[in-house]
């Protein structure tokens, strides 16, 4: 945690294992995060006052992306686990779920053989958008943006992307909730962008970084006129943020 710019980084959690795809909540109080500390991976949840942390969601399998309803009373996430090898022919893949912030039973959005991952509430609390391979070619690695109701029912296209190693993924929403920023790639050849859309008209985005750099993982800051991702420009020692 980043206390201010430029200010000395404060540990929040220690020990074996990774932390990663952390996520404050609405309130800014807590965190959740997913971990391997148990050799699968797990979500955790963070009170930052007290420190104390609770599990979310544990057990086997992979649980990972989560991320907050605007009111900070649900945690959507992708879960996937498999049973089978691929050539025993797989139940499953990476599908969505929703479970209360506060602890509880899961409840499964999506469903079927597909990659279902890095899903975001839209600001009324009741749609959620995820990256998925749904509808994408054998082996092209497409990837293309979905919504699904909270409630349920059949997963619709908000943009597609058609083509080898083409896609749209880590959709993130400005405060306001009218536009969404997004991480892009148009092929093997191309480096990763960011592009700018509004939510009623998704398929009119702008890019906003070169080709000749990569950034991806876009996140609003809370004032929503300034984004923080992770990049990679010629001449860089390493990727930053």
């Amino acid at each position: 945690m980043v206390p201010a710019l430029g200010a000395e980084l404060v540990q929040l959690t220690t020990g074996p294992g990774n932390d990663t795809e952390a996520a404050w909540s609405p309130d800014s109080q807590r965190i959740v995060f997913q971990s391997d500390r148990n050799d699968t991976l797990d979500l955790y949840v963070l009170d930052l006052a007290t420190k104390a942390l609770a599990p979310l969601v544990v057990g086997p399998g992979h649980a990972e992306f989560p991320a907050w309803s605007s009111d900070g009373k649900w945690i959507v996430y992708s879960y996937a686990c498999f049973t089978k090898t691929a050539l025993e022919g797989q139940d499953d893949g990476y599908n969505l779920f929703v479970i209360p912030a506060a602890g509880g039973r899961p409840r499964r959005l999506t469903q079927g053989r597909h990659r279902d991952y890095c899903p975001m509430f839209l600001a009324d609390g009741k749609t959620v958008w995820f990256s998925s391979d749904r509808g994408a070619k054998a082996k092209s690695n497409a990837v293309s943006l979905y919504t699904v109701s909270v409630d349920g029912g059949e997963p619709k296209v908000v943009l597609r992307r058609d083509g080898n190693d083409r896609a749209a993924v880590q959709a993130t929403f400005s405060p306001d909730g009218r536009s969404f920023a997004y991480g892009t790639i148009a092929g093997f050849r191309d480096n990763w962008r960011i592009a700018l859309a509004h939510v009623d008209c998704p398929d009119e985005g702008c890019a906003l970084t070169d080709a000749q750099s990569s950034f991806y993982g876009p996140r609003w800051s809370p004032v929503g006129n300034v984004l923080a991702c992770t990049g990679f420009r010629l001449g860089d020692s390493g990727w930053g943020v």
